[in-house]
């Protein structure tokens, strides 16, 4: 990880979070701030349970109090946010547990909820920011992003898997063209 601090078999390193979104690491002789993408989010959210994933080594799982559900990886990285916007019945995640086959499942104020994220198959519609019919779809070339037309504008997905309009880009965009180099 980037905070050059790695454990052993013989002595592990324990990541502590505390609720308003600070994360340490201690190996047993110091304690080192570790710091993530998701930081300003947990924050505002409030972490409430955290797990390890099994089957996706290197990935924590952290439900928070009044945002959903948080992956990171082990270098902080922010992979995937599942919220109420993305289809959870509610925001406040009391207990993470991941079962042997990779799927997650949340303790929730309201009920229980399963997430498939060992699933090949994901499903993007309005939960994920899209708005509209789509009609094309494209990766744009410098930045790996992927484009999303619509009959109400166009859409770029962010490292969480939510789609944002492209700005004075609305209206119906039936074909995407990728090129290598401006014209």
């Amino acid at each position: 990880n980037k905070t050059g601090m790695t454990g052993t078999r013989d002595q592990p390193v324990l990541l502590a979070a505390l609720r308003y979104g600070r994360f340490f690491l201690y190996n047993g002789k110091k304690t080192v701030p570790f710091s993530t993408e998701a930081d300003g989010y947990l924050k505002k959210h409030q972490v409430y349970h955290g797990i390890l994933l099994d089957r996706f080594p290197g990935r924590i799982a952290l439900g928070t109090r009044w945002g959903g559900l948080v992956i990171i990886d082990g270098g902080g990285k922010l992979r995937r946010i599942f919220d109420k916007p993305a289809s959870l019945p509610d925001n406040n995640v009391r207990y993470v547990f991941e079962d042997v086959h990779g799927n997650i499942w949340l303790a929730l104020t309201r009920g229980l909820t399963k997430i498939e994220y060992a699933s090949p198959l994901t499903v993007y519609g309005e939960e994920s920011g899209l708005r509209g019919i789509v009609l094309s779809i494209a990766r744009e070339p410098v930045d790996n992003r992927l484009m999303v037309g619509t009959y109400t504008g166009l859409f770029s997905m962010d490292d969480t898997g939510r789609f944002h309009p492209v700005p004075r880009m609305t209206g119906q965009h039936w074909s995407l063209l990728p090129l290598k180099k401006t014209i």
